[in-house]
């Protein structure tokens, strides 16, 4: 009969001159042998803890840092949207999903940016032609270029968009409403060319629409001018 390669070498360090076995010495080398397993059992018991205790504190500083990562996303200003190298959607912030006019119950994780866009609520408005354009010219932004660029949607708003390259062959987007920004330029502007009292045009007005015609004249375009004289609104 083979025994264990531990029990033989206790068997034979328990064999005694005659051949027979000492008992009492086989049975205090198999009662050491079982407590060194219990130390070896306790050692990894008690290492295995530690390594469960480091991890847990690993993964608690890991689920704190993506908290903090994703209040920060959700906080900024600024709509952002990674997509990995096969151009589908890794990460977003509720921004992105805000002006885009996506349903936060429908997670968009995992779509490509013409599948994306051609779901969002904020080009529903348009019609096929200009919907397609739009989408078009989202999806052709040059991503080594960084130039952005600005889009006005259907329902009323401008948009600034920006591409960037990341290293894993992906991209990200970024996108801004400009909307606010716009009509402060176009409030400016009419100020600049309007009396602020009457809203009438002013001087600035008529000194462009002269030159207009003036630069027409050379293009051998027709033009006429109609002066009037609103001298009695002034009583």
């Amino acid at each position: 009969m083979s025994y264990h390669p531990l029990l033989n070498r206790q068997l034979l360090k328990a064999k005694c001159d005659d051949e027979s076995i000492d008992v009492p010495t086989l049975l205090s080398l198999v009662s050491t042998a079982y407590q060194e397993k219990d130390i070896d059992r306790k050692r990894a018991d008690h290492a295995n803890r530690v390594m469960a205790d480091e991890l847990n504190v690993t993964l608690s500083e890991l689920a704190l840092q993506n908290m903090r990562f994703r209040a920060a996303m959700d906080n900024m200003y600024h709509g952002l949207s990674l997509f990995d190298e096969q151009g589908r959607l890794v990460v977003c912030n509720s921004r992105f999903l805000e002006i885009y006019g996506i349903d936060g119950e429908t997670s968009p994780i995992g779509l490509e940016l013409p599948e994306i866009l051609g779901r969002c609520n904020a080009l529903s408005r348009a019609n096929d032609l200009d919907k397609r354009l739009i989408i078009r010219e989202h999806i052709c932004l040059d991503r080594l270029d960084r130039t952005p660029i600005e889009q006005q949607w259907p329902d009323g708003r401008w948009v600034e968009l920006t591409r960037t390259s990341v290293a894993d062959g992906g991209f990200l987007d970024t996108i801004v409403d400009i909307t606010g920004a716009h009509q402060a330029s176009d409030k400016i502007a009419h100020l600049a060319r309007h009396d602020h009292l009457t809203d009438l045009p002013n001087r600035v007005l008529l000194r462009e629409r002269l030159l207009e015609i003036y630069r027409n004249r050379r293009r051998q375009q027709k033009c006429a001018i109609l002066f009037l004289t609103l001298t009695a609104s002034r009583r």
